[in-house]
């Protein structure tokens, strides 16, 4: 029984019945002609199932993919996030008495709890201390050299990057779930309809109905 308050999947599988049924069954297919449903409308809506079923496994897919983007992205960030609260207690010390040094690198105050705030302070921080010479000599003394922190910023670049495919994905999700949920409620009309004569065209052969998965 095709019913709006089912889930996708139950409607999904019901419109399936009643379609292929209403084609497949001689004595139904003759019956919903006469009202106005042949077989070329009857077709019709069975491409919009297969569509509204397809865009159903697409939008699965979608989340799947928005869900594993998510937990690359904060992986990532950990990651670098981690790396880069090391070097920063290490700069401290290193610049402790250098004034300059402290304001450029924005080695001061709190990290920013917002990805977009630590973005601003990481970067900062690595492209600064890498295009300045004389701050690599004096991290050199960690043994924290141009190699190191360099492997370093490519973490931050990778957090940057994997938190960017997860807005991504996040917006294909979306997309999808918008685009399912038009043919879907494309269906649903049709359907409500189409139930709607069924019933009034087997009034006296509810047998008919049963057959179509529709309770008499």
């Amino acid at each position: 029984m095709y019913r709006l308050n089912s889930s996708i999947e139950q409607r999904l599988a019901s419109a399936q019945t009643i379609i292929e049924n209403s084609l497949n069954i001689p004595t139904i297919l003759d019956t919903v002609t006469t009202y106005g449903y042949d077989e070329n409308k009857l077709r019709a809506a069975h491409n919009l199932y297969l569509t509204a079923a397809q865009q159903t496994r697409d939008q699965i897919r979608e989340y799947g993919e928005k869900y594993a983007a998510t937990e690359k992205a904060q992986t990532s960030w950990q990651q670098a996030k981690a790396t880069y609260t090391n070097t920063l207690k290490l700069a401290r010390l290193a610049f402790k008495d250098n004034t300059e040094a402290s304001n450029t690198l924005l080695l001061t105050g709190k990290r920013e709890p917002s990805f977009a705030g630590w973005t601003h302070q990481v970067q900062t921080f690595y492209q600064n201390l890498l295009a300045n010479p004389a701050y690599l000599a004096t991290m050199s003394r960690f043994n924290y050299d141009e190699t190191k922190l360099k492997a370093e910023y490519t973490l931050v670049q990778n957090a940057i990057h994997t938190r960017q495919l997860q807005d991504q994905e996040r917006a294909e999700a979306h997309l999808a779930t918008q685009t399912r949920d038009t043919t879907l409620g494309q269906l649903d009309d049709w359907m409500q309809t189409y139930t709607t004569v069924l019933r009034i065209a087997f009034t006296q052969n509810p047998q008919w109905l049963e057959a179509l998965g529709i309770s008499a």
